[in-house]
């Protein structure tokens, strides 16, 4: 596969648009490893064996602040605590094979604001995944 940077991700948060604000983004599918030991009856070989077990999604985020209505502070703000649709991909909003766009119903548990004195005010939230089951398409 060829080596890519990131341009253009897109992220709706409870159907707002807040793709302009994102400076960094990352999509993270993990599952965890089940390890347990087997052996033949009676024989010696004893090998390691391992099951694919629980699975989990997030979204990070790093945004560029903003106050305004509708924008990154007040839309996050507003659905703080409450599972939102959040549909994500890392390049644009239009499936392909080499852009899955994904669906989930996620939560966030933190809202920092602020920054350095004198400085660009951004924020960081991590979207973890609360019910259903996180949707990828890849459909043109």
């Amino acid at each position: 596969m060829a080596e890519e940077i990131l341009i253009g991700p897109y992220i709706t948060v409870a159907t707002v648009d807040l793709s302009a604000y994102v400076m960094s983004m990352k999509i993270n599918r993990e599952g965890a490893m089940e390890e347990f030991v087997t052996s033949n009856v009676g024989g010696t070989t004893v090998f390691k064996r391992r099951l694919f077990g629980t699975q989990d999604f997030s979204i990070e985020v790093e945004w560029s602040d903003d106050f305004a209505a509708a924008k990154v502070h007040a839309t996050l703000s507003s659905n703080f605590g409450t599972p939102v649709v959040v549909v994500a991909a890392l390049h644009g909003s239009t499936p392909a094979a080499t852009n899955e766009v994904w669906t989930d119903t996620m939560l966030y548990g933190s809202l920092p604001a602020g920054g350095g004195v004198g400085s660009h005010m951004t924020k960081s939230t991590t979207f973890m995944h609360a019910s259903g089951t996180p949707v990828a398409d890849i459909t043109p």
